[in-house]
């Protein structure tokens, strides 16, 4: 029989007193898990109520986790036993950092001041990815599956309703309500493919209710961030609106609507996907994450679509370039070398974006003019870094050098 002791929480909380409302400590025990690994997640339980702890096995120390639970609510994370040191505690959904190896206890209430409530909640653990720090990053949706995940890994959304699902099943058909969503995903377009994207689900929910799909988060300390481009389907007569927020990378929402858009764009399931192009430079120095909130609409033929998503960044700046000699005979090859490198080397004379002259690192070269400036770049998945780093190098004219003197017989 499910939890018959709620008439126990009045009792024990007279004992608990202050420190029940400092970090919470629960006194039942109900749901556990083995901790996930690197980009998976695992649910807990289906039915915590926020008076209860969880057991978690196997935790990894130094790995980062986060714990969420349906509705809001608050987190407290123990070690050693179920009334243990303090690992971190906050709301929901929330990070911490394993500081060591082994069995771990999730209190979950329902606010800092450990409030409970006898009703089931549905509790999960994740081990979000690392950072991305390489870009241009994509994620197209053809490695998700409806059960597990949503791609490359680092998703996430919440189970409320409407929530955005997975559509695996476009080779001209679809998961979708009647009227409304695409028939085939963006990737593979009408060629017959079992393509993927993913879709809000607004068969059920209220008017105004809204789900969000929460993007991995994007290490911008040392890039700076460029564009997020990515295209939609918004076929159906009572299409809500679409927001794209900026998440910090605890999941807080520091911006919200950097771009929407609201009601019906495409006339039919078989309508080409639009593309949507945002500029992000405002975040450089910042590591956040990207969230979709779709709104429904007043009924269920507003299955809105995303798919082939991109997020690119400008590569910083090589911090310097060399030349194996300085003064050379016209036409003697030079070795070329750049520091801060994190791409392709694009040399070119004349200017920052010139002539190309070559690329690579070294790259080797053979002035001929009595003076030629090189400029590097910095080139990653085709984007360029806004500055060049240069070096001079000067020639004299072949068969004569500084040490050679002209004497009359």
């Amino acid at each position: 029989m499910r939890k018959l002791y709620a008439p126990m929480l009045l009792v024990l909380s007279l004992f608990l007193g202050e420190y029940a409302r400092a970090q919470c400590s629960n006194p039942f025990q109900y749901g556990s898990a083995t901790a996930p690994t690197t980009g998976n997640s695992v649910t807990v339980s289906t039915c915590n109520y926020t008076s209860e702890y969880s057991p978690i096995f196997s935790i990894v120390s130094g790995t980062l986790y986060e714990a969420a639970i349906t509705q809001g609510g608050y987190i407290t994370v123990r070690s050693g036993s179920a009334n243990g040191a303090v690992v971190s505690h906050g709301t929901s959904p929330h990070q911490f950092t394993a500081t060591s190896s082994g069995t771990y206890y999730i209190h979950w209430n329902e606010n800092a001041a450990c409030g409970t409530q006898n009703s089931c909640h549905t509790t999960t653990l994740s081990a979000p990815a690392p950072p991305v720090s390489t870009f241009p990053w994509t994620e197209d949706f053809q490695t998700a599956s409806p059960s597990t995940n949503y791609g490359t890994g680092g998703w996430s959304s919440k189970t409320n309703t409407p929530r955005w699902q997975v559509d695996n099943n476009m080779n001209g058909g679809t998961s979708n309500s009647s009227s409304t969503g695409p028939q085939w995903d963006h990737t593979f377009y009408q060629v017959g493919s079992n393509g993927t994207c993913v879709y809000l689900e607004t068969s059920s929910g209220s008017t105004g209710a809204f789900g969000r799909l929460n993007s991995p988060t994007f290490d911008f300390t040392s890039a700076n961030p460029d564009e997020l481009k990515f295209w939609y389907h918004r076929y159906g007569a009572t299409m809500g609106a679409l927001h794209v927020d900026i998440m910090n990378a605890s999941g807080t929402v520091i911006q919200s609507s950097i771009w929407s858009i609201t009601g019906q764009q495409h006339t039919s399931a078989t309508a080409p996907w639009t593309q949507a192009v945002v500029d992000i430079s405002a975040y450089a120095g910042q590591q956040i994450k990207i969230s979709f909130r779709g709104i429904r609409g007043t009924s269920f033929t507003g299955d809105m679509a995303l798919d082939d998503i991109e997020v690119t960044a400008i590569p910083p700046d090589p911090t310097a370039a060399n030349a194996s000699a300085l003064n050379v005979c016209a036409g003697a090859p030079v070795d070329l070398t750049a520091s801060g490198i994190t791409g392709t080397a694009e040399w070119y004379t004349t200017s920052c974006g010139g002539t190309l002259v070559g690329t690579g690192n070294p790259l080797t070269v053979n002035p001929t003019a009595a003076t030629t400036t090189y400029y590097v770049a910095n080139v990653v998945g085709g984007s360029s870094s806004l500055g060049c780093a240069s070096v001079t190098v000067t020639t004299t004219p072949s068969g004569i050098t500084n040490a050679e003197t002209i004497v009359d017989a």
